[in-house]
């Protein structure tokens, strides 16, 4: 008879829960459990599209005064930002990060994990960003030189008696994929014991769901621990909501639903967790879109909502028109700053443009841009100010350093050495994908990717010669240009951060782009003439 109750109860469970992708099973509930229902929105790595206006043609960003009114418009609900939020976009940038805060305070964010990138403006301010924000933004396992844990925040939320507790991570990578200064002094800590520790703290606090918000990304770059791998090994966790990978995840893993929202605001994670009691019964995730968001019914207090946050950004936003949309320069054909297939993974012809903007500034022999700096395309036609800001968001000063052949050859491993291959010996564009990727001028080279790591780059030409460079030559020196974050480290180019620097110029990345295309003809023949699509060639 008992037996026979536990299978009635869990039919009901099921039949009463709304999910997509699972329900935890075995569970025994009392029906004289109140059921409360607690919906949590989810977005990640925004990178400044705070609104459609100001994001690139194609990254489908909605907007936060949308994703507000969804918010204002759900009973019991949360929203959440799984990292690097602060920078990416003119809007953000101009002000170091700070109208993003202003846009996600009045949109109602309850809580933010950091990301690499919130350290793209410096430790100052970072600190500035924090201070800010009226919700926490939060990471339990960035230490810094005192030993201390300075953003190690969490938060509970009660709902009808239900308590949600929440606490946040950044990636162990990040030292690789930040401005190296600017992470000076921090550490940041294996995140598996620092999770096991701070959900054994929020459950001795009475929690009875605990959310994870971590900057971690599902990618096996062997550099960080991934969401899937924290998941494995940290029990207790009922909802994971994770960011710096870029995709799009709504998957159950064991007790745990994954949830990530691929970027640019393209998507609003929505997880619905019901509870009989205090236990969980369902997970529910979704992605929604601009179109079923628009499709939404919304309350009038959801519809003043969204329209306060909307006249909060055009506020904000009146203020850059004028310089932003200052036409810098001309180019002939659109230029794609995708990620894989894209910037990050091969040769591209916005990446060789970038490159030897770099070069032709610095009048050095030869330079790279590391994929991971070229953040948007450049669409044909008139290009604006706030364009080229967009593609190149960073403001990394230039400058050169002189290298050894045998130095560069060094350089140029690190720069493929996250080329990975399907069995068929395609590229696996999914898992290469990676910032340190090495758009080059001035060069090309050769590797074979079925190689060890390390011993793959088979030849190097410097252009004007016939003859490709000896890479055991340890005594010619050739002059290298590339920005303040490739050479102090960035993306693992550890081999340049010691090099004394020759010159440390007055160029800022995007300033050498905007200087290389006055009175240029950027055209598909420009490109063709440069064999700018054939700079770095997989031999294998």
């Amino acid at each position: 008879m008992k037996k026979l109750l536990t299978v009635l109860l869990a039919a009901l469970t099921i039949s009463t829960a709304v999910f997509a992708q699972g329900v935890r099973e075995g569970q025994i509930v009392n029906l004289d459990d109140k059921q409360t229902t607690i919906t949590v929105y989810s977005t990640n790595d925004m990178h400044g599209r705070m609104d459609p206006s100001i994001s690139g043609p194609y990254d489908g960003a909605m907007g936060l005064s949308k994703i507000a009114g969804v918010k204002a418009n759900t009973e019991n609900a949360l929203l959440i930002d799984a990292g690097d939020a602060t920078h990416g976009t003119p809007f953000a940038i101009l002000s170091d990060g700070l109208n993003v805060v202003d846009m996600m305070n009045a949109t109602g964010y309850d809580f933010m994990a950091i990301g690499n990138h919130e350290f793209d403006y410096g430790q100052p301010e970072l600190e500035a960003i924090v201070n800010a924000a009226d919700f926490p933004i939060a990471s339990a396992n960035i230490k810094d030189a005192s030993g201390a844990y300075p953003f190690d925040k969490t938060l509970i939320k009660s709902f009808d008696g239900v308590r949600v507790g929440m606490f946040a991570l950044t990636t162990e990578d990040t030292p690789a994929t930040a401005m190296p200064s600017h992470v000076k002094g921090y550490t940041f800590s294996h995140i598996i014991d620092i999770a096991k520790k701070k959900v054994t703290e929020l459950k001795a606090q009475g929690c009875d769901v605990i959310i994870c918000i971590g900057h971690l990304g599902v990618a096996e770059s062997g550099a960080g621990t991934t969401s899937i791998e924290l998941i494995k090994a940290v029990d207790g966790i009922d909802l994971f909501i994770d960011g710096h990978s870029h995709t799009a995840v709504d998957e159950m893993i064991g007790d745990t639903l994954l949830m990530q929202s691929k970027s640019y605001d393209k998507y609003l994670g929505k997880t619905t967790i019901t509870l009989k009691g205090d236990k969980v019964v369902s997970l529910a995730g979704e992605l929604l879109d601009v179109d079923t968001i628009d499709a939404m019914k919304l309350s009038d207090k959801a519809t003043s909502k969204r329209a306060a946050v909307q006249h909060e950004f055009d506020e904000l936003a009146a203020d850059f028109d004028v310089t932003l949309d200052e036409t810098v320069g001309k180019v002939g054909l659109d230029l794609s700053a995708a990620r894989a297939p894209g910037v990050r993974t091969q040769p591209m012809n916005i990446g060789y443009l970038v490159a030897e903007a770099y070069r032709i500034a610095l009048d050095a022999d030869i330079s790279i841009a590391n994929g991971g700096d070229i953040r948007a395309d450049i669409p044909m036609g008139d290009v604006t100010y706030k364009e080229i800001i967009t593609t190149l968001p960073f403001f990394n000063a230039l400058e050169t350093k002189l290298l050894t052949p045998a130095l560069l050859k060094e350089v140029l491993e690190n720069g493929v050495s996250k080329i990975m291959l399907k069995d068929d010996g395609t590229i696996d564009y999914d898992n290469s994908a990676n910032g340190r990727f090495p758009q080059v001028a001035g060069f090309s080279f050769k590797y074979d990717a079925t190689k060890p790591i390390g011993s793959r780059v088979v030849s190097v030409t410097l252009d004007g010669e016939s003859s490709p460079l000896d890479l055991t030559n340890t005594t010619r020196q050739l002059r290298f240009a590339g920005s303040e974050y490739v050479m102090t480290g960035g993306d693992e180019y550890t081999m340049l951060a010691d090099l004394p620097i020759e010159k440390l110029f007055g160029y800022t990345a995007e300033q050498a782009l905007i200087e290389y295309l006055q009175g240029k003809d950027i055209t598909q023949s420009f490109f063709d003439a440069h064999n700018a699509a054939t700079r770095s060639v997989r031999v294998k």
